[in-house]
């Protein structure tokens, strides 16, 4: 005969998938070989969550089903529990309701489905520095001496938002939203939630000067978009800037210049 529980539990600690929660209040129903996890609320990584949990451990059956949302999560302890590096920190709210067919977590997101939404503020990103990688690639593109080299790679934001929805482990998201202090970010593309190989087209709004020394070339960028592609893994990511548009702006007043002049000398020789 299969086991059949029901009831409620309190637990204090518990660590789970390498993460830690506490003061943890549910409600547990086991029946025909299925378990779910129901109204679970946990102090988690300095904030709260609240959600369940479906597992289906019947012979050749393994599905794993999410749902459930955070608020005041400190991201930089939970992803390093996590994944063991802290590559984005700052304190997020978090929506999510996540179901797929594997033995473990990691197989559960490679086929995952469903969606999550979240809105972290006053973070950073690990692994670049967005504002250098911009001045450098300009500044190398127009042989101007380049900026000194960064030793924190980093990406302070002010806020990072976005709304993803998920199909078979690739979470998609087309309305990505970042403000640094001098940038305002749009981006859409898609994570492999499993390998982290990301894929985004990226339009980054200058709205302040960049302000790391032989980066004042970039002046004249204020108030324009520049493109970028970022591409790699969450913890190797690369980014390429594309500067054709503002390039060709620049060609074009320096060419109007000239018009200019030499109608001015013309009329006044004459």
């Amino acid at each position: 005969s299969l086991l059949s529980i029901e009831g409620q539990l309190a637990v204090t600690e518990l660590k789970a998938a390498g993460l830690n929660f506490s003061n943890i209040s549910t409600d547990v129903l086991i029946e025909n070989g299925i378990t779910r996890v129901n109204s679970s609320h946990a102090d988690f990584y300095g904030g709260e969550l609240d959600g369940g949990i479906e597992l289906d451990g019947r012979a050749g059956a393994s599905l794993l089903s999410l749902h459930g949302s955070g608020v005041s999560i400190e991201l930089a302890p939970m992803m390093t529990n996590l994944s063991g590096e802290a590559y984005i920190s700052g304190t997020g709210n978090l929506e999510f309701e996540l179901s797929g067919d594997g033995k473990s977590l990691h197989d559960s997101l490679a086929n995952a489905s469903g969606y999550f939404d979240f809105l972290v503020q006053d973070g950073a990103i690990q692994g670049f520095n967005l504002n250098h990688t911009l001045c450098d690639a300009f500044n190398r593109l127009r042989d101007f001496p380049r900026p000194p080299a960064d030793p924190e790679q980093v990406t302070e934001f002010i806020l990072l938002r976005g709304n993803s929805q998920v199909n078979d482990g690739i979470a998609s998201m087309n309305d990505l939203l970042a403000t640094t202090p001098n940038l305002k970010i749009t981006a859409q593309g898609r994570i492999d939630l499993a390998s982290k190989n990301i894929n985004y087209d990226i339009d980054a709004e200058m709205i302040e000067a960049i302000s790391i020394p032989q980066c004042n070339t970039l002046d004249s960028a204020v108030g324009n978009s520049i493109p970028l592609k970022l591409s790699g893994t969450t913890t190797e990511p690369i980014i390429l800037p594309d500067f054709g548009e503002l390039l060709l702006r620049e060609a074009q007043e320096v060419i109007q210049d000239v018009i200019r002049d030499k109608i001015l000398e013309r009329l006044l020789s004459n």
